[in-house]
C-alpha cells in the first residue's frame, strides 16, 4: 500500500502509475460516494418530500475518476478506460432531481474556438453538451457559469449564458456577488426575460 493501487510518477506533471488494484480502488471509492448520496437523498426525501436533491460537479467528466465522483447516468458508456461495467454501476445521476456542472470556460461556443487549436470541450457549449450526454436524461442538467471569468466582458458573459441555456436544461451562475459588483442586472434581466 499504496503502490498496489497507484504510484506517483517521479517526474512532475506526469500521470500516476496504476497498480494492479487501481481499477478496483476506483470502483470502491466511487461506490462509497454513491452510497452516501443514496442514503442522504432518502433521508432528505423522507423528511421533506417536496425538497429536491442536487449535486454540483465539474463538467470535465473525463478527469473525474481522479476525484471518485461518478455523476453519470446509469446507462452512460463512453471512451474512458476506467469506465468499466463495475464503475458504471456507481453512477448516481438517477438519484438526483438535478445536477449542475461547472462549465467554467471563457469561450461560449464551439464555433469560437474552431480553427484556433482549442478543444470544443473547453467551451460553455461543449461542456454543457458533454454534461447532458453523460447524465443521459437521468436528471435535469444545468450548465454552471463563473461570472468572474467574464469580468470586463459583459457581451461574452451574455453569450455564455445563451450557450449554457442552449446546451443544457438551464443555467447556474456563480456567484451573485459578481453580478452585483459588475452591475450586470440588465444582462441578467435580458437573458432571462
Amino acid at each position: 500500500w499504496p503502490d498496489d493501487v497507484f504510484q506517483t510518477s517521479p517526474y512532475p506533471g506526469q500521470d500516476i502509475i496504476p497498480g494492479p488494484y487501481y481499477q478496483r480502488w476506483l470502483v470502491w471509492r466511487a461506490s462509497v460516494i454513491t452510497s452516501w448520496l443514496d442514503q442522504a437523498a432518502q433521508i432528505v426525501r423522507t423528511a421533506r418530500p417536496q425538497a429536491q436533491v442536487a449535486v454540483y460537479a465539474g463538467s470535465w467528466y473525463g478527469d473525474y475518476e481522479k476525484v471518485g465522483s461518478n455523476w453519470a447516468g446509469p446507462d452512460f458508456t463512453g471512451p474512458y478506460h476506467w469506465l468499466t461495467p463495475a464503475y458504471q454501476a456507481t453512477a448516481y445521476a438517477d438519484k438526483l432531481d438535478w445536477l449542475t456542472t461547472g462549465c467554467y470556460y471563457y469561450p461560449a461556443t464551439i464555433a469560437e474556438v474552431a480553427g484556433t487549436g482549442g478543444g470544443p470541450g473547453a467551451t460553455v457549449e461543449g461542456a454543457g453538451q458533454l454534461s447532458n450526454l453523460v447524465v443521459s436524461d437521468a436528471a435535469w442538467t444545468y450548465a454552471g457559469l463563473y461570472a468572474m471569468s467574464y469580468q470586463g466582458h459583459p457581451d461574452q458573459f451574455r453569450r455564455a449564458i445563451d450557450a449554457a441555456m442552449a446546451s443544457s436544461q438551464g443555467v447556474m451562475i456563480f456567484d451573485m456577488s459578481q453580478i452585483i459588483q459588475y452591475d450586470w442586472w440588465n444582462i441578467m434581466a435580458d437573458a432571462f426575460a
